[in-house]
């Protein structure tokens, strides 16, 4: 499974101190969430060991009227300080690489996810040099006019049907499972690693589900949506093609350089994060394919990344291409198109 961790990090200079090349004598103050046993954790290391150059150095004992003051910052966030030089010719991006690979390396060490979003260097004299902020791919869910007009009618109109479906039905039930956990983890915040992951993964079961194959063979769900989907059966079979080899290529499978591709830079962490969507929609239009009308009734989900740009699925098949906001590399693009009888009847190149 890919981890889409690749994040855009906000920086703030103290634009005194990097007119020229200068070293600066400090620590950087690596801010930790505290969930779990974070507080624990911490206060396990700055017992036995101060952080100095990067590297554990062991400690006899500490005052313990210090301990507040080495755990936690001045605004009372939890901590870890590692104590070292700054240069101000240091390029930036490394030193996030650098903080974010130790982070990482402790974590392991401790086994214990160590969350660090925020981190800043100070000058034991001067004060702030640096902060630097992880953004967050944002999440927005409308809900328009028309959005209300439709769900007004799936309340007014179609509540039996879909207390029946899950009543009676357990492939739909399972299926509406799996679409809820999906849309609960999309709308937490982007401050974990894992989240969007988990998001993909809980679509994407829901619609192998509510296609019946016990498998998820690709080829047998495709036939049942011809079988099963009177509109847009085409559509739909050519986003399931694209959505099983993203699973395979980017979720499901523990491929290093797919990880590498969709961890490459901002644009590539955006389109393979855009899939989410993509799974989103086709898990809801299977859902509501279950009722008569097979009416897709979906609101309209956006994820924020660069610049505040945001991506919309709505089923377009075009935005697959190469160079749109649905492009994801993977091999075998070849999709076979079936008609209502199971047979091919096209194939389509995405």
């Amino acid at each position: 499974m890919s981890s889409l961790s690749y994040r855009v990090w906000d920086t703030w200079k103290n634009s005194l101190y990097f007119e020229e090349n200068k070293i600066y004598n400090g620590y950087y103050e690596c801010i930790i969430e505290p969930t779990l046993m974070a507080h624990q954790t911490v206060e396990f290391i700055i017992e036995k060991y101060e952080i100095r150059d990067f590297i554990f150095q062991i400690i006899s004992s500490y005052p313990a009227q210090f301990k507040n003051s080495i755990m936690f910052t001045q605004e009372g966030e939890l901590c870890l300080k590692i104590y070292t030089n700054f240069n101000t010719s240091d390029n930036v991006k490394n030193i996030v690489t650098k903080i974010e690979e130790f982070i990482h390396t402790v974590s392991v060490l401790t086994d214990f996810p160590l969350i660090c979003n925020k981190f800043r260097f100070i000058d034991s004299n001067i004060g702030k040099l640096l902060v630097a902020n992880r953004k967050s791919i944002g999440r927005g869910l409308s809900f328009e006019v028309e959005e209300r007009n439709q769900a007004s009618n799936k309340i007014e109109n179609e509540i039996i049907e879909y207390e029946n479906l899950n009543q009676s039905d357990d492939y739909f039930k399972a299926g509406l499972k799996h679409y809820l956990s999906g849309m609960k983890l999309l709308s937490l915040e982007d401050q974990v690693n894992g989240l969007l992951d988990a998001s993909f993964m809980q679509f994407y079961q829901g619609c192998e589900v509510l296609c019946q194959d016990p498998r998820g063979n690709l080829e047998n769900s495709k036939k049942y949506i011809a079988r099963n989907i009177d509109n847009n059966s085409r559509e739909l079979q050519i986003i399931a093609h694209q959505l099983w080899r993203v699973r395979n290529k980017y979720f499901g499978h523990g491929d290093k350089d797919y990880n590498i591709i969709a961890n490459a830079n901002i644009q590539s962490i955006k389109n393979i994060s855009n899939q989410i969507l993509v799974a989103r929609y086709l898990c809801r239009a299977l859902l509501d394919s279950y009722i008569s009308t097979q009416n897709i009734f979906l609101r309209e989900v956006r994820l924020y990344t660069i610049n505040h740009s945001s991506s919309y699925f709505n089923g377009d098949i075009n935005s697959f291409n190469n160079g749109n906001d649905f492009y994801a590399s993977y091999d075998r693009r070849m999709s076979k198109i079936y008609n209502n009888q199971g047979r091919e009847v096209e194939e389509y190149r995405i």
